[in-house]
């Protein structure tokens, strides 16, 4: 009974108007509130586009007669993908949203709830960057728009905070790895050792990182004693063994022997 009533209702109904049909099924599906609604909603929005495309094909192939201007049916479809956008962005679906409102800005600029939408999406999606230039475009419409105002003000304030979070664990990392070597430097100071500079050429693998000059008294020895980690590379095979702590007075062929038994 219900395709019975729909088709009936649809019958003798240009395509645009099928559209505008669909559409304003979809809007009272999104007045309803719940996940479940705004799925239903996107699905008529979504044949509503299909329709306007089979409108557009028709106007192309003169088979229905051109009563709308091009540039209402630029606005239809407009609302259409932006109403699509706002059934998106309810269910955190903030990719989709942004493709819709994007299409729907092309279509017609003026459209400030496409705008809105999308702002609204990029700051969900943490890009402060991005969201503060859509802002600013979309102020150019409406510069009294106190949501997009604030939007703009909200990824500023959040991208100023995540710069100074990234210096401050920066600056956290640079004191750490100053400490450690400026440890590593005196020891080898101590030892009359002199430090060179590792060739870029050769980069150290990542094992080696945390491996740092260590002072201990290994078992079977009675006096401390400074374990270096050492790297051996092979560059004609572009392969490598870690020595996480070889003592200033052992012997490389011991520490050979252990790599190659």
């Amino acid at each position: 009974m219900a395709e019975a009533f729909r088709a009936l209702r649809e019958e003798d109904k240009t395509q645009v108007e099928l559209a505008e049909l669909y559409k304003e099924e979809g809007n009272q599906w999104i007045k309803k509130g719940t996940k479940k609604d705004y799925n239903e909603a996107y699905t008529r929005y979504t044949h509503a586009l299909t329709f306007m495309d089979k409108a557009d094909q028709a106007r192309a192939d003169g088979t229905e007669a051109k009563s709308d201007s091009t540039a209402d049916l630029k606005m239809i479809r407009s609302q259409i993908l932006s109403n699509r956008a706002l059934a998106s962005l309810n269910i955190a679906n903030y990719g989709s949203c942004c493709r819709d409102c994007d299409a729907a800005i092309v279509l017609w600029f003026e459209n400030i709830k496409a705008h809105y939408r999308k702002c609204k999406a990029l700051l969900m999606l943490k890009k402060y960057t991005e969201c503060i230039a859509a802002c600013n475009v979309a102020l150019t419409v409406d510069a009294s728009n106190k949501d997009l105002v604030k939007f703009r003000l909200q990824s500023e304030t959040e991208l100023q905070s995540r710069i100074k979070s990234k210096e401050d664990s920066l600056q956290r990392t640079l004191t750490e790895l100053t400490t450690k070597w400026n440890a590593v430097w005196e020891i080898a100071a101590t030892v009359r050792v002199s430090l060179g500079y590792p060739l870029y050429a050769m980069p150290e693998p990542r094992e080696m990182r945390d491996l740092w000059v260590q002072v201990d008294t290994a078992p079977g020895e009675s006096e401390s004693t400074i374990r270096w980690p050492v790297l051996l590379q092979y560059p004609q095979y572009g392969t490598y063994d870690v020595l996480s702590a070889a003592g200033v007075e052992d012997m490389l062929v011991d520490h050979l022997a252990t790599a190659f038994p």
